[in-house]
């Protein structure tokens, strides 16, 4: 009974402070503890205080902290307190955690830190912090979740792990592989026989073949005699083990978002199918319609009263994607049917005006360029998408799907921006002055792209890195150039567009935008 109320005492500590967290936690491997229940620490695996019978509070309290779990259960929840609040942890305790109770902290899908970025920079400082062996190294990088991670963190934590085992030139290729899955480092070091886990001393490269699955380059090879006729068991399992543990890094923490995987052009697991269903918890709604008095369900919903009753539609207002398109709405130019998944004859975003005061008083155009060559630049239209101020995606793939006219686009930009304001759509207006999270950047370019052919077809494209592992608000699809259809003047920088969507990871902030 003592030593429970002392476990019991400690585990409240860590739950109180971070540091105490840390320092508990490093005490791990004096007491034999290498492995850490995330479910046993859970609040549901704890003693109701106020349970009605203190006989089945005993009974239950004793099962809990008998034998083994005792101390499996105190370390493990000194591992969920310290990744709840890590932020607040000391520097040096943390440096004190062994390796794979740092590993099990920094691996919880509740980590305390606002993105995957930071979750390596822990990693990063914890292996700077003293000298690691290769072993500690690959344990704590293998809890970092290295397709979620920016390039320049990725960059930086590469340099770090090389000095911190000596400056050598090479790393392991295990080490290697799991950079090779962040989004702009590649070239992982081929494995070498005796590098990999489960092969006996007996196997050698000669007298074995070495699969690995492209999707998941720190997967263990299986090694299969060249006959055929065996397999080694153990390699089996620890390839089941890897891969396992590779998909768990491609996912992105729960508290981060929701990871919107292409699979196909018009399939419904894009953003605007996400938020049109509350994340598939209902029948999709076009989701640029919601909170609007023109929605004859939401008129119903707020009743005869709609004007005194607008406030109580402010939160179906923070969760609408608003489109915007550069020509004035009109039959053949509809923003919302850009997100209803329905098929359109006709629309477009017809060419926004020039500015008025393009030219200045001294006849020269917008950033010091001359206006002559400002005004034969292509005046294209554009459709905008704002997600919302409680959203935010990392875009990794998009798609579009033509209307039913033959004027093809071939010349376009799809632009995205951080910004929490709406930036400009003419950037020709944009003083230098101006925050650069206001501008629109380029998330991909096409220059005679005939990937839609046909009235009606769809297509796609992936975004590569750097740019997918930019957050953006908001979204542009702009007309760069003429295409091949369109005559000189009535079609003339139309962007003809049927449906849209997008995909990537998708943060959102607040009650309702968290579900949707």
């Amino acid at each position: 009974a003592a030593t429970e109320a002392v476990t019991r005492a400690l585990a409240d500590a860590a739950e109180r402070d971070a540091s105490d967290a840390a320092r508990l936690l490093a005490l791990a491997p004096a007491f034999g503890v290498d492995a850490f229940d995330e479910d046993g620490a859970s609040p549901d695996g704890d003693v109701a205080a106020d349970a009605v019978d203190a006989d089945a509070v005993a009974a239950t309290t004793r099962a809990a902290f008998d034998g083994p779990l005792l101390l499996t259960r105190l370390f493990s929840r000194c591992a969920r307190s310290l990744a709840r609040n890590v932020a607040d942890a000391d520097p040096d305790a943390l440096a004190g955690v062994s390796a794979d109770a740092f590993a099990a902290t920094v691996g919880r899908d509740d980590l305390g830190v606002a993105d995957e970025d930071e979750a390596l920079a822990l990693a990063q400082a914890w292996v700077s912090a003293k000298r690691r062996s290769p072993a500690e190294t690959l344990t704590v990088a293998a809890s970092v979740r290295w397709p979620q991670t920016s390039a320049a963190a990725a960059r930086n934590a590469r340099d770090a792990f090389r000095r911190a085992s000596g400056g050598v030139t090479l790393l392991s290729p295990r080490l290697e592989a799991l950079f090779a899955e962040a989004p702009t480092l590649s070239g992982a070091a081929e494995a070498r026989a005796d590098d990999l886990p489960g092969l006996d001393d007996a196997t050698t490269e000669k007298d074995a073949v070495f699969f690995s699955s492209p999707a998941s380059p720190t997967s263990s090879p299986l090694a299969v005699a060249t006959d055929g006729a065996s397999v080694s068991l153990s390699a089996s399992k620890s390839a089941k083990s890897s891969f396992r543990d590779a998909a768990r890094r491609r996912a992105p923490r729960e508290r981060f978002g929701t990871l919107l995987t292409f699979l196909r052009a018009g399939d419904a697991n894009g953003v605007f199918r996400h938020v049109g269903s509350r994340g598939g918890r209902s029948h999709f709604r076009n989701p640029a319609s919601f909170g609007m008095f023109g929605d004859p369900r939401e008129s119903a919903r707020l009743g005869p009263n709609a004007g005194e009753n607008a406030d109580k539609s402010s939160i179906a207002q923070n969760s609408r994607i608003v489109v915007t398109a550069s020509s004035p709405s009109c039959p053949h130019t509809n923003p919302a049917q850009v997100t209803s998944g329905a098929y359109a004859r006709v629309n477009f975003a017809g060419p926004p005006r020039r500015s008025e005061n393009a030219s200045g008083a001294s006849g020269a155009g917008p950033l010091g360029e001359s206006f002559e060559t400002w005004q034969r630049r292509y005046n294209g239209g554009w459709w905008r998408f704002d997600l919302g101020e409680a959203r935010t995606l990392r875009c990794a793939h998009y798609s579009m799907r033509h209307d039913g006219t033959a004027h093809f686009p071939r010349h376009w930009e799809l632009q995205g921006c951080a910004s929490a304001t709406p930036p400009r759509d003419d950037d020709d207006d944009m003083d230098e002055d101006d925050d650069a999270r206001s501008r629109w950047i380029t998330l991909r370019k096409h220059v005679d792209d005939r990937s839609i052919s046909a009235p009606g077809a769809w297509a796609s494209w992936a975004i590569d890195a750097p740019a997918s592992s930019t957050p953006v608000r908001f979204l542009r699809l702009v007309l760069t150039g003429r295409d091949e259809h369109a005559p000189e003047d009535e079609h003339a920088g139309r962007f003809h567009l049927c449906s849209a969507e997008f995909y990537g990871l998708l943060a959102c902030g607040g009650k309702l935008g968290g579900r949707a």
